[in-house]
C-alpha cells in the first residue's frame, strides 16, 4: 500500500509525482500547441516566417494558454530538481558522497532556477509584442536547461558509480546521456541556423524569401529541444522514487528492508538510510560488513581506516 504524502495525498509515486506533473503540464503545452497550428492549416503568422513555424510563434498567437501551462511546467521541474538536491542531502535517496557531486548537484540547483524563469518570462513577453526580449530569455532558458542538465549527468555519472546495485540510479543516468547529449547538440544547431538567417536577410526583407529552410530546421529543432526538455522531466521520477521506502522508515523509526549502499568509496553498512553511517565508536572486525568497500575491497575480519582505507593492526589500536 503506498505511503500517502504529506496532508494525505497519495498516487503511489510519493515526491515522483511532481516530476510526472512537470512532464504532464510540458506535454500539454506542445501537444496542445502543435494540434492548434495543424487545425488551423498550419498558417505563417506573419508574412516573414518560415514554413515551419516556431513553436515560440505558436504560443504567441495563444499567449494565455502558453503562459498557464508554461508557467506551471518551469515551477514543477525546479521542485523536481530542488526535490532531487534535498532528498539526496536528508539520506531519502542516494546520497553524494564525493565533493565533485555535491558541486555538480548544487550547480544544476542553481541553473535549474535561472531555467525556470527564463521559461517563465519567455512566455509572459511573447515573440510578437515583445520580440527581444522573449528570444533573449529564449537564449537565457535553453542555455540554463542545458547546464543544468549538464550538471545533472555528471552528478548522476558519480552516484551510479557509488551505487552500482543500484538499477534506477544507473539508468537515470543513461536517460540523461540519452536526453542531454542530443539536446546541446541541437541547441548549438539552433543557434547556428538561427544566426545564419539573420546574417542572410537584408534589413526590412522577409527572412522567408532568403532562408526558409534555414528557418524552418531552426523552428523543427526548437520544437525537438522543448520535447526533450519535457522528457527530462520526466526522468527525474527515477531519481525520487525511491523516497517512498525511506518515508516509511522515517515515520516509523524500523530499519528499512536492504536499502542500497554504496559499494566503494565509504564503510557502509548493507541496511540503513541511503548513504548515511549508521555505526558509531572505532570500527572492529566484528563492525565491519562483510564485503564492504573503502578505496577497495575489504578482506572479512580485516579491520580497516575509514579516512584512507589503511588496515588497522589486529590489536585495533589506529596507526601513525
Amino acid at each position: 500500500m503506498p505511503v500517502p504524502l504529506p496532508g494525505g495525498i497519495g498516487f503511489g509515486l510519493h515526491w515522483a509525482w511532481v516530476p510526472f506533473f512537470g512532464f504532464i503540464f510540458g506535454a500539454a503545452t506542445i501537444i496542445s500547441l502543435l494540434v492548434i497550428w495543424l487545425a488551423q492549416g498550419h498558417p505563417r503568422y506573419r508574412s516573414n516566417e518560415s514554413t515551419v513555424v516556431y513553436i515560440s510563434d505558436v504560443g504567441a498567437d495563444n499567449h494565455a494558454l502558453f503562459i498557464v501551462l508554461g508557467t506551471l511546467t518551469a515551477l514543477l521541474f525546479f521542485a523536481s530538481i530542488y526535490l532531487d538536491y534535498r532528498l539526496r542531502h536528508t539520506y531519502r535517496i542516494p546520497t553524494r558522497v564525493r565533493r565533485y557531486e555535491r558541486a555538480a548537484s548544487g550547480l544544476s540547483l542553481i541553473f535549474a532556477f535561472i531555467c525556470a524563469l527564463g521559461c517563465i518570462l519567455l512566455t509572459i513577453f511573447d515573440a510578437f509584442a515583445h520580440p527581444t526580449l522573449h528570444w533573449t530569455f529564449s537564449g537565457i532558458f535553453f542555455v540554463a536547461l542545458l547546464l543544468s542538465g549538464l550538471f545533472n549527468m555528471i552528478e548522476l555519472g558519480g552516484l551510479a558509480r557509488d551505487y552500482r546495485d543500484d538499477k534506477a540510479t544507473r539508468s537515470s543516468f543513461y536517460i540523461k546521456v540519452a536526453i542531454v547529449i542530443p539536446g546541446i547538440i541541437a541547441i548549438i544547431i539552433l543557434a547556428c541556423l538561427m544566426k545564419r538567417c539573420d546574417d542572410r536577410t537584408p534589413p526590412g526583407q522577409s527572412d522567408y524569401l532568403t532562408c526558409n529552410g534555414d528557418d524552418s530546421a531552426a523552428a523543427s529543432l526548437e520544437w525537438f529541444v522543448t520535447t526533450l526538455f519535457c522528457l527530462y522531466i520526466a526522468s527525474m521520477m527515477l531519481d525520487l522514487y525511491p523516497s517512498r521506502y525511506t518515508s516509511a522508515h522515517r515515520r516509523s523509526g524500523a530499519a528499512p528492508q536492504e536499502l542500497i549502499q554504496p559499494t566503494r568509496g565509504v564503510v557502509q553498512p548493507k541496511s540503513g538510510v541511503f548513504g548515511k553511517k549508521q555505526m558509531d565508536g572505532p570500527l572492529t572486525r566484528d563492525t565491519v560488513p562483510n564485503g564492504a568497500m573503502t578505496n577497495g575491497e575489504v578482506p572479512n575480519g580485516t579491520m580497516m581506516n575509514g579516512t584512507n582505507g589503511q588496515a588497522l593492526p589486529q590489536n585495533g589500536s589506529s596507526m601513525v
